[in-house]
């Protein structure tokens, strides 16, 4: 397989030697250059660059790129499924991430369109969705947040958009030329109210497994389950973030939580307290420690 994505967390224009679409997932022509990537927000940046993505993930990752297709990630809170969009984004100049988060109340048009009102003049607004299937050059990575959290027909309703790579605008917005902005803010033009993607995003799509989605739904995404980091995984992210750390230290706060598999960033909390009270005597030092941990095992802060 052609590795686009490597998985290091450098950035690459490896992007360039993406092949082209199977014939079943060709989409449209770029209408629209591909801009020089913006910054990512600081705290984005951060956590792509200290990501350690599985071997599995890595490989899921080039398979959705090359077959145009979503990626259905599951696995438990603070596994790092949301942060496996920002790294990939990071690593391949794609730009910022498009985020949708989704709850009990999401329509799909709230990802297609952003609410009205949003913008004061009379243009249309689309939301990250929509902006993601703009007919770019290069594909944006779109992440689609907790989706088992939405109403049930919301899989369903995405098919159509997933399937053809395209929306409409209502009948009042389909003229010959019509001025939206974009999510992110910026002026683009749709003709004849049609949107059809030219690179078809890489749709993240994450779930806490709370629930099953439909079968023609998840025929239509590739599967990444990512499991907790094992120890080595984690002192590894742990010392991108930190700098050097105690293994020792680590493999006292693994054993604490091993039953309820401790989330990282509850595990970074601990360590970095840790080690900066190591030196010095900090009154209820190991109590508020403790406490962190056993936060981490309880599922409430999973």
């Amino acid at each position: 397989m052609t590795s686009i994505y490597r998985g290091t967390g450098v950035p690459h224009d490896g992007i360039e030697k993406l092949p082209p679409p199977p014939p079943w997932r060709t989409f449209g022509e770029p209408a629209e250059a591909a801009a020089a990537p913006a910054e990512l927000d600081p705290v984005d940046r951060r956590r792509a660059i200290a990501y350690r993505p599985s071997p599995q993930a890595v490989s899921m990752v080039n398979a959705a790129l090359m077959l145009r297709r979503p990626l259905l990630v599951t696995g438990p809170p603070g596994s790092g499924k949301s942060t496996l969009a920002h790294h990939v984004a990071y690593e391949l100049n794609l730009g910022p991430v498009l985020h949708w988060p989704v709850n009990r109340s999401t329509t799909l048009g709230d990802g297609l369109f952003q609410p009205d009102g949003f913008y004061e003049t009379d243009e249309l607004g689309l939301g990250p969705l929509g902006t993601a299937l703009l007919p770019t050059a290069r594909p944006r990575v779109l992440l689609i947040d907790d989706l088992d959290n939405g109403d049930v027909d919301l899989p369903n309703d995405l098919l159509h958009v997933i399937e053809t790579g395209s929306f409409t605008i209502s009948r009042s917005r389909a003229m010959e030329r019509s001025y939206l902005h974009t999510s992110e803010g910026r002026q683009t033009v749709v003709s004849f109210g049609r949107v059809l993607c030219a690179a078809f995003p890489l749709m993240v799509i994450t779930s806490n497994g709370e629930r099953e989605f439909p079968a023609r739904f998840r025929r239509r995404c590739l599967p990444l389950d990512i499991t907790p980091p094992s120890t080595g995984e984690l002192v590894s992210i742990l010392q991108a973030h930190l700098g050097a750390v105690d293994g020792r230290l680590v493999e006292e706060f693994l054993d604490a939580g091993r039953d309820g598999g401790p989330a990282v960033d509850q595990l970074l909390n601990a360590v970095f307290l840790a080690a900066a009270w190591a030196d010095q005597p900090v009154p209820e030092a190991r109590q508020v420690i403790d406490t962190l941990m056993r936060r981490v095992e309880a599922d409430d802060y999973l």
